[in-house]
């Protein structure tokens, strides 16, 4: 990822570079900003944006480097802090490098449509870029010192990657949030971006100084109603989410909560379909969720499995794998209901599949959702048991061989 944005400074250098009608304005003078946060400060009733910037140099045996200059700077409105800006810095901002907007929980809580709309008119930014939420403060997060020394708008990049690759936290850009925002049908979700210290949720790691937080997590998502935070998901929750959105490309499942044998598996295919449905005279919605997975570890203090023998444990193993998965989306579902938020879409899968029964709730969606029946099924296929050999537990030989 790192090297992806090297490049992509070194051609705006280059395009920049070209005359014409891009005028005469000299590379030197542009700053390329790669990441936005956005707060908002309460006392003052001002914004507070924060840019990271970018700032290649020469560098040494590594080859180039890209040196960190983060700046906050607080006005009344977003045009004055773009003001502000030229005041100071001496170079001018661009933002058409710009990878990660982050949104603070202070402004996300006050409403924050009338920020964004400020970056989503700006022709050279573009609809792609991220959108994270942050557990508090924005500016913190892009002031954060990390361990391997990198910017943490780099950083960040590498993380949303990663965990949309293994579907743990939803992918979301800012023309997707734009378009969600639209709906009645559905609710807006952005991840939860915080700062981890050694020891909290089982990350353990030396930090320079003892106690600070120097490793970022991306764990968990804000919902929204409108443009203003109503509620988060948990780890769990947003699992769910993604299995109920049809986002799960790859994920490792475990199914420590569901009793021996415990098993560890990988999803390498899966699928979610929606099925309206009448229970009970009640119009209600079923989600039907199919799973490949691949078993990668298996845990059994009783008994190993030789693997001529494994047909039942294959059994065994989908059903729980399967549980794991409904467990998961159910949490989804209850918090759903709770918040009274449709996050999940139900509401757009009715106007689409039943276009005539949603014009009739229409008026009445989301309040009507805690009332409505959903439920989920999901069917898992073990494609690869993974046992080339006898287990590592001996029952009977002691240890012998």
């Amino acid at each position: 990822m790192r090297k992806k944005l090297l490049i992509l400074l070194a051609a705006s250098f280059l395009l920049l570079s070209i005359s014409g009608c891009w005028g005469k304005r000299e590379i030197e003078s542009l700053a390329f900003v790669v990441a936005i946060g956005l707060d908002f400060n309460t006392k003052t009733d001002s914004y507070q944006v924060t840019y990271q910037i970018a700032e290649p140099s020469k560098g040494g045996e590594g080859g180039p480097k890209i040196e960190n200059r983060t700046i906050t700077i607080e006005s009344k409105s977003m045009v004055e802090v773009s003001s502000r800006s030229f005041e100071f810095l001496n170079k001018q901002n661009f933002p058409g490098a710009v990878k990660i907007i982050i949104i603070g929980k202070d402004l996300a809580e006050r409403g924050m449509n009338e920020s964004l709309d400020f970056y989503q008119r700006l022709y050279q930014l573009r609809r792609t870029v991220f959108l994270l939420l942050a557990e508090d403060k924005a500016q913190d997060i892009l002031n954060f010192k990390m361990r391997n020394k990198d910017l943490p708008a780099l950083s960040l990049l590498e993380i949303i990657n990663n965990t949309s690759d293994w579907s743990i936290t939803p992918l979301v850009r800012l023309g997707h949030y734009l378009t969600i925002l639209g709906r009645k049908s559905e609710a807006p979700v952005i991840p939860l971006v915080r700062p981890v210290k050694p020891g909290e949720g089982g990350i353990i790691y030396k930090s320079q100084e003892e106690g600070e937080a120097e490793e970022i997590q991306l764990t968990g998502a804000g919902v929204f109603k409108g443009d203003r935070l109503a509620g988060q998901l948990t780890e769990d929750e947003t699992k769910g989410y993604l299995w109920l959105q049809n986002e799960v490309k790859q994920r490792l499942l475990d199914t420590s909560d569901e009793g021996q044998p415990v098993y560890g598996g990988r999803v390498v295919k899966s699928g979610t379909k929606v099925k309206l449905e009448t229970v009970d005279g009640v119009k209600g919605v079923r989600f039907l969720i199919s799973a490949d997975v691949s078993i990668d570890e298996y845990q059994c203090r009783e008994e190993a499995v030789n693997p001529a023998e494994m047909k039942p444990v294959t059994h065994d193993a989908e059903e729980k794998f399967a549980q794991a998965i409904e467990k998961e989306c159910e949490e989804a579902i209850a918090k759903s209901k709770e918040l009274k938020l449709d996050f999940l879409g139900i509401g757009r899968q009715i106007e689409m599949k039943n276009s005539k029964y949603w014009k009739e709730i229409k008026e009445s969606w989301p309040e009507m959702l805690p009332e409505m029946p959903v439920a989920v099924e999901a069917q898992v296929k073990v494609i690869n048991t993974g046992a080339t050999f006898q287990g590592p537990v001996n029952s009977e030989s002691g240890g012998e061989e």
